[in-house]
């Protein structure tokens, strides 16, 4: 993940404010949690996919994975990241690139070890 760029230098050009990420940091299950990027490919397809709303989105996932939704995970990987969040291992939330589309290409957010950066990226990027 040597190739993460700031999500801050993907904002949309729109004044709407819903399709921009107006916080630098999300209170995740833990504690506060700073974005630590996208890569350049989820970023491409995160903008071919939802245009203007990309950073809406994205803000949309980082909510329902600070809520312990970790969206489209196997079992075994549910009980991993709910363990854990107690444990400060790395959690992992899967979700739809875009929820129009539940069962097509999906899009990695990441919580590294230590729980101080989350990273969202597809998961040929990983």
């Amino acid at each position: 993940m040597s190739n993460v760029v700031s999500l801050d230098d993907y904002r949309p050009s729109t004044n709407d404010e819903e399709s921009v990420i107006l916080e630098s940091h999300f209170h995740n299950v833990l504690k506060k949690m700073k974005v630590g990027g996208v890569t350049p490919n989820a970023v491409s397809q995160l903008l071919e996919s939802h245009e203007t709303t990309a950073q809406s989105y994205v803000q949309h996932l980082f909510k329902r994975f600070d809520s312990g939704d970790w969206g489209n995970v196997c079992e075994e990987d549910y009980e991993n990241n709910q363990r854990s969040v107690s444990d400060g291992s790395m959690v992992m939330g899967v979700y739809p690139l875009h929820p129009k589309y539940p069962n097509g290409t999906k899009i990695w957010l990441i919580m590294d070890h230590g729980h101080e950066t989350a990273t969202v990226l597809m998961p040929e990027d990983y």
